[in-house]
């Protein structure tokens, strides 16, 4: 899935916009009396501090991308669990028929010529004709119990599938999630230095300077 665009209302890395952050907060518990004159209270105070500790709470792109990497590995290696099986059963059909008549009804020509995506399918299709073929192929090993486990690496096979492409689809909606919390901040930090020049700016311009986005 292509990553979205992400729509940014300030410029600031993210370390320099929560250092922004704290500081605006610092200024306002300092100057809380003063700027109750514009309409500033504790209260606004409260929600800076919650609005910091979301932004610190929420995971970064990087962490994201360790989820998705984490994910594609256990695929992968759920793909060569299954695999292994598949081989086992070529096997068993080759030593059986010999590589001739009911040993093409498996298609094993096609167990590496399959995308990642879809080589679950195909492994499906091999366990079904191992089943019309259990009573013969039982003479090289195949039991119930087998068959059982091949289905079971099947479903594994399918469902890191579907947990990668949730890995996948969380990085791509956290991204969008941490960029409107970012301009939220942004939002917040930027109106208070505002309100806090326009406060101290004739009167304090030492005090002032602290508002400075």
């Amino acid at each position: 899935m292509k990553k979205q665009k992400e729509y940014r209302k300030h410029r600031l890395p993210q370390t320099k916009l929560r250092a922004l952050a704290k500081v605006a907060l610092l200024n306002m518990n300092r100057d809380i009396a003063a700027l109750g004159a514009r309409g500033i209270t504790a209260n606004d105070a409260t929600v800076l501090q919650q609005k910091i500790e979301a932004w610190d709470n929420f995971p970064t792109d990087d962490e994201l991308k360790g989820m998705c990497m984490d994910a594609v590995l256990q695929k992968t290696k759920a793909n060569e669990a299954l695999m292994h099986d598949l081989k086992m059963i070529k096997n068993m059909a080759w030593v059986h028929f010999k590589g001739k008549g009911y040993f093409h009804c498996f298609h094993f020509e096609r167990l590496h010529n399959r995308s990642q995506e879809d080589f679950w399918r195909y492994a499906k299709s091999v366990r079904r004709v191992a089943i019309n073929f259990q009573s013969q192929l039982a003479a090289e090993g195949l039991t119930p119990a087998k068959l059982n486990d091949l289905q079971a690496k099947i479903t594994d096979v399918e469902a890191k599938i579907e947990e990668v492409d949730a890995a996948d689809t969380n990085r791509i909606i956290a991204s969008v999630e941490r960029t409107d919390l970012a301009n939220d901040l942004w939002a917040t930090v930027d109106r208070i230095n505002k309100i806090g020049r326009s406060v101290f700016g004739d009167a304090d311009e030492a005090r002032a300077n602290d508002y400075l986005s």
